[in-house]
């Protein structure tokens, strides 16, 4: 015999899984794979809260809203992931011959933080992904870091020669 409260969470996924995707299939442009996994993840709060939930006055409103903010934040991290998606894994940047030949002679200012990132790619030449290990940081984590520390040595670069 079934769990009460399973069933009840069944019959609430039956009734409203299909307009949830609707929702959020057209929220995320058409993205098959995305659209499902915010309908998922809309249901994994569900189960989360569903004693909280489950008496709501418009369980239907509630699911809708929170697919909505579910799939609003999957836009953004998509989005985000593209942005930081600066370079290839490995393929180095025409810039990046600039790091490699200066023998890194880092300008006063910058933090060791910025040091150390640049350091594991232009001296000890790791990828990004040993990078990343080493600092035990995620890769995208990583390639924010490197691309932020690029930024930085050149503005700390110029400031420092200029003045």
């Amino acid at each position: 015999m079934e769990d009460p409260k399973l069933q009840r969470f069944n019959a609430v996924y039956l009734e409203y899984w299909k307009v949830m995707y609707t929702v959020a299939y057209r929220m995320l442009d058409g993205q098959r794979t995305a659209a499902e996994d915010a309908v998922q993840e809309t249901f994994r709060i569900l189960a989360e809260k569903f004693d909280e939930v489950e008496n709501h006055p418009d369980i239907k409103k509630w699911l809708l809203k929170t697919v909505e903010y579910v799939a609003k934040n999957e836009s953004r991290k998509a989005y985000r992931q593209r942005e930081i998606a600066l370079e290839p894994n490995d393929v180095p940047a025409v810039e990046d011959a600039y790091f490699r030949d200066s023998g890194l002679t880092f300008p006063p200012g910058l933090s060791e933080k910025d040091q150390r990132v640049l350091r594991l790619c232009f001296e000890e030449g790791l990828s990004q992904e040993e990078s990343a290990a080493r600092l035990g940081c995620s890769l995208e984590t990583f390639r924010v870091w490197l691309s932020r520390a690029k930024s930085r040595y050149k503005r700390q670069y110029e400031k420092n020669s200029s003045g």
